[in-house]
């Protein structure tokens, strides 16, 4: 008996079993997109990096704001400048720190069209009466010691009425046998550590108010606002007592 349907049939599942399966295919341009986005994450940190970059550089490059309380101490100027008179009008603002000179070597101080001194931060080129500069530190308090061969003694005119204070070297001198200068007086500083200096003589005597040494009478010292004789022995105070500040002290004071 013939079955001509199920022959059929039979025919039509052997051809769709000969075919191929279908594959699945994996969607690269997903994986496109994604790195697609990492690319423009990362543009745009190496963007936000770079702005970052260029606000730091505008912030180093602004000098900024400085007064003569500030020669001293240089708190007030931006990183990479210095507070310093500037010119011979005696204003008082920040410049390039770009100065190649030391403490202490000679040096030009500023004219009209140069602000810069060639000194390091907080220092200033100062004439003390030759044609040759040198540059001379900064210090906050006049008649105390900036290191065992130096004081803060120079005062310096500056913008606006202020006065600036420069350290000066000392010299090796005796105040109370008066040798050792080739000119002027020898006087003795109690406040800067017993550092002596040459200087012009003065006039004012015992217990006369005096703002500095050289301000009383040779063999005399400014203690206290006020002039004191020296002394080494209680012989040479008459009435007075030789009185030592402290036990390592070269002079006593007639007290």
């Amino acid at each position: 008996m013939k079955h001509p349907g199920w022959l059929a049939l039979f025919a039509v599942m052997a051809g769709l079993l000969a075919c191929d399966p279908i594959e699945k295919k994996t969607n690269n341009n997903s994986t496109n997109n994604t790195n697609n986005t990492n690319n423009t994450n990362n543009a745009n940190n190496a963007n936000n990096t770079n702005n970052t970059n260029n606000t730091n550089n505008t912030n180093n490059t602004t000098p900024g704001t400085c007064t003569a309380a500030d020669l001293a101490y240089q708190s007030q100027c931006s990183p990479g400048y210095k507070c310093t008179i500037y010119n011979t009008q005696r204003q008082v603002g920040c410049i390039e720190d770009d100065g190649p000179l030391s403490v202490g070597e000679p040096c030009a101080p500023v004219s009209d069209g140069r602000t810069q001194d060639g000194c390091p931060r907080g220092s200033y080129c100062f004439q003390d009466g030759t044609t040759t500069g040198f540059c001379r530190m900064f210090c906050p308090v006049p008649y105390l010691p900036c290191d065992e061969n130096s004081m803060c003694y120079q005062p310096v005119s500056a913008s606006g009425g202020a006065t600036a204070y420069l350290c000066m070297p000392t010299d090796d001198c005796d105040p109370l046998n008066l040798t050792g200068c080739a000119s002027g007086t020898c006087y003795v500083y109690v406040s800067g550590n017993y550092q002596t200096k040459c200087e012009p003589s003065g006039t004012l005597l015992k217990d006369q108010p005096c703002v500095k040494s050289s301000d009383c009478a040779p063999r005399h010292t400014c203690y206290e606002g006020v002039c004191r004789y020296l002394c080494t022995s209680a012989e040479q105070c008459g009435i007075d007592v030789c009185q030592y500040l402290s036990a390592h002290d070269p002079y006593g004071l007639c007290l």
